[in-house]
């Protein structure tokens, strides 16, 4: 298992190798470096944290407790930077807690929605 597996997906996960893993796996592995890097780059450095204040609509963030790539601090920044956001997180999970754990995931965000439509 390499490196960046384990930054976006528990070890467990990883080992299974499910069809969800392979198909996010495929995408990685397609996509150019140049991409990658930026990509990643702007979720790590909070590139964008200066405009959350902009934000005035409902919002719930869901983190991932065990995201070496956005950790808790990360995203507490974005709940604090955002009016009347709130904050969910998968506890054990990597960067993509939606597709390792999307019964969880989906939990958060349908109450999210619900609390918007409430």
């Amino acid at each position: 298992m390499g490196d960046d597996e384990r930054l976006w997906f528990t070890d467990a996960f990883v080992v299974e190798e499910s069809s969800a893993y392979q198909a996010v796996r495929d995408v990685f592995v397609a996509t150019k470096v140049a991409g990658y890097l930026g990509g990643t780059s702007a979720v790590a450095d909070l590139t964008y944290r200066d405009q959350l204040h902009r934000i005035d609509c409902p919002t719930r963030v869901i983190a991932a407790g065990a995201d070496p790539v956005t950790p808790i601090d990360h995203s507490e920044t974005i709940r604090d930077r955002i009016k009347g956001a709130e904050l969910t997180v998968i506890d054990g999970q990597r960067h993509f807690s939606n597709v390792e754990a999307p019964e969880e995931f989906n939990a958060a965000l349908l109450a999210g929605l619900d609390e918007m439509v409430s």
